[in-house]
């Protein structure tokens, strides 16, 4: 790297080293180990500590340890220089249970005093439970600009036992009495979709949401004055409408209103839909538009839509496009003329379709435009001229000649998820992989993949042999899921391979002695787990967790 050109041949010590060479190094370093080495809140002038600075105003939890969640624990309780970040981002992601405890072993006004001087909050993989915890504690967080939380997908056993479904207190933080009146910008990522209702409170100070909603219905709440000071607006519609196809008559326009993105997937999209959307809109500049499986032709003829957009939208400058419809005659289908599209005819289980889409697609990294699906996975007559793979992070695998693809076509690609038996040696970025029901364990000519410290395996183990199998093939592994038999004595003996040492004085984990964090399903039936501390009693009674030295953590959830 020519930044290396900068250290001097004499250089003696760490402080030598210019703030650019110091910037690198951290790179490679957590952030624990960045704040146990530099943090020094009681001499704040030490020129390291201000090197750091976005370490210690921007704070991640996600991928960490007991040890090291305990450590930062002790800084944010620290008597006389607390940390109090102006970022924060607590993630479940990769350890199941990072929120829940947050929470629970902070004490409350410890907490308090860290929201009050939050400005930017992230939750990830957010629980139920997670937000009934946040509810409680009344947090202040009138400070807090930018929100951005991803919920977690219920199981669909635990579903009809939670009482309060996410939504529910989505809306009491946002659009509550309490709700965050200095926000300007809202991410919610919500697989099952947002619901709202006219009782809710207007937010002012919103500019920016990116939200997944139920139905078109919410939508239409949405717009009748929930935001009224809007500037960016991105949909995703999860479902057809449950209610009568009642659209607004009296609508109030926003003025300030520039971006609009709507994402909807077969949920019965019609052209009066998106002309009752769009009056509310006389200023907007950009649309994107994504229609899937639409049963509505206009949107496939050019001239029809063009003068539709021009009716309600006499500003717009920018037009990204994309839909999917079954046809029974092509000759239906006519160009656009104002806004080029690209027209491809193709043939999906014996039914004839047209993808009419814009280029360049997609125009930018935040392009959420998606493809069709077909029977074999993505149809290259449509996706010729797709440049899908220049930011996509993770893929789906579906055929074999797709792994040989993964070094040269995708390239930004961090994490897959296959059903097939992987018989390569994956590229060394590859660090997280989701083995689908589908996917057999075998160790038959089973290549050693290094590279992986995140396995997901979605199908259930057949038995204790198999978790061998997988941690000879995957040694290196941090971050485990792994779904174990129903069966009692089945699911016992697998706990007791898992947590089994090579030898009771050193306490050596046989399989994946660098593993973090490992999530799974507890049988319900058998009721022998009640609470987190039943669950470390019930390892140290069952198998070798009694002769691991290193500090371990117990959490239990139902979701």
């Amino acid at each position: 790297s020519s930044s290396i050109k900068y250290v001097r041949c004499n250089v003696t010590c760490l402080l030598d080293l210019p703030d650019k060479i110091i910037f690198y190094i951290c790179r490679y370093m957590s952030l624990f180990h960045i704040l146990y080495s530099f943090y020094t809140p009681s001499t704040p002038k030490m020129r390291l500590h201000r090197v750091i600075y976005d370490y210690y105003t921007k704070i991640k939890i996600d991928r960490i340890t007991n040890n090291e969640y305990v450590y930062l624990s002790n800084l944010f309780s620290h008597l006389k220089t607390p940390l109090r970040p102006k970022s924060l981002i607590l993630s479940n992601e990769n350890v199941s249970c990072v929120i829940q405890r947050y929470f629970s072993y902070i004490c409350r006004n410890i907490i308090q005093s860290i929201f009050i001087h939050l400005r930017y909050l992230t939750l990830i993989d957010c629980s139920s439970s997670d937000l009934n915890t946040i509810e409680r504690y009344c947090l202040d967080m009138t400070q807090i600009e930018y929100f951005h939380m991803t919920i977690r997908k219920t199981n669909e056993h635990f579903s009809r036992f939670i009482d309060d479904k996410p939504d529910a207190s989505i809306n009491r933080l946002v659009f509550g009495r309490r709700r965050m009146y200095s926000l300007h910008k809202l991410i919610i990522d919500f697989s099952d979709g947002l619901e709202l209702y006219k009782r809710l409170i207007p937010h002012k100070s919103l500019r920016y949401i990116d939200l997944v909603l139920k139905t078109i219905d919410d939508l239409y709440i949405l717009l009748d004055g929930l935001v009224p000071n809007i500037e960016k607006m991105i949909i995703q519609l999860h479902h057809s409408r449950k209610l009568s196809c009642i659209r607004p008559k009296n609508t109030l326009p926003y003025f300030r209103l520039i971006e609009f993105t709507l994402l909807e997937n077969h949920t019965g999209f019609f052209i009066n839909d998106i002309k009752s959307i769009l009056n509310y809109m006389p200023a907007l500049i950009k649309l994107t538009l994504s229609i899937r499986d639409t049963r509505d032709l206009i949107f496939c003829q050019g001239p029809k839509l063009e003068s539709i957009l021009n009716e309600h939208l006499p500003h717009l400058c920018h037009f990204d496009y994309t839909m999917t419809h079954r046809i029974t005659d092509s000759k239906l289908i006519e160009d656009f003329i104002q806004w080029p599209m690209n027209i491809v005819f193709y043939e999906n289980g014996n039914v004839q379709w047209v993808h009419i889409f814009s280029l360049p697609w997609p125009s930018n990294k935040n392009d959420k435009r998606q493809l069709p699906i077909v029977r074999n996975g993505y149809n290259t007559s449509v996706t010729s001229n797709v440049k899908q793979t220049k930011y996509m992070t993770h893929v789906l695998i579906t055929k074999h000649n797709q792994l040989n693809q993964l070094k040269k076509h995708f390239r930004r690609v961090n994490q897959i998820t296959t059903c097939l038996f992987i018989d390569i040696k994956l590229p060394s970025r590859i660090s997280k992989l989701i083995l689908t029901k589908q996917s057999p364990i075998t160790s038959i000519s089973s290549i050693v993949q290094y590279s992986i410290s995140h396995l997901t395996v979605e199908c259930c183990l057949s038995n204790e042999g198999e978790i061998e199998i997988l941690a000879n093939q995957y040694p290196n592994v941090k971050y485990l899921k792994l779904l174990f038999p129903l069966e009692k004595t089945s699911n016992i003996r697998c706990f007791q391979t898992l947590f089994s040492v090579d030898d009771n004085i050193n306490g050596n984990r046989r399989f994946w002695p660098q593993l973090i964090n490992f999530s799974t399903n507890f049988n319900h039936k058998s009721n022998f787990i009640m609470d987190d501390n039943d669950v470390q009693h019930w390892l140290n009674q069952n198998t070798d967790m009694k002769f691991v030295k290193s500090r371990f953590y117990a959490d239990c959830f139902n979701s």
